[in-house]
C-alpha cells in the first residue's frame, strides 16, 4: 500500500493532540456499543462519536485511545477528531 493510500489522521482534545500520523483505518465508537471505519478515499463524512475507544490501524499495529464523545470530520483522505477524554 502506498502513502497515496492512507489517512492523515489527527486526534486532538482540548488540552492536547493525541495522534497526528498517517494510517491505513480509523475505528470510531458509534452509538449504543457501534463502530465504524474509515478507509483511505472514503466519501466526506462528519459525524458524532460516543464512549468508547478510538482505534487507529497502520499495518500489523494499532493505537488505541479512549474517548467519552466528541467529533469526526473527513475530507480528502484527511481525519479530524475531536474528542473528550
Amino acid at each position: 500500500m502506498d502513502d497515496n493510500q492512507k489517512l492523515k489522521i489527527k486526534i486532538v482534545t482540548q488540552d492536547s493532540l493525541l495522534f497526528d500520523g498517517e494510517a491505513n483505518r480509523i475505528i470510531a465508537p458509534g452509538q449504543k456499543g457501534s463502530s465504524f471505519a474509515i478507509l483511505p478515499f472514503h466519501t466526506p463524512f462528519f459525524s458524532k462519536i460516543y464512549e468508547g475507544f478510538i482505534e487507529v490501524h497502520n499495518e500489523n499495529d494499532v493505537k488505541k485511545f479512549e474517548s467519552k464523545r466528541g467529533i469526526i470530520r473527513v475530507i480528502n483522505n484527511e481525519v479530524l477528531v475531536i474528542t473528550g477524554i
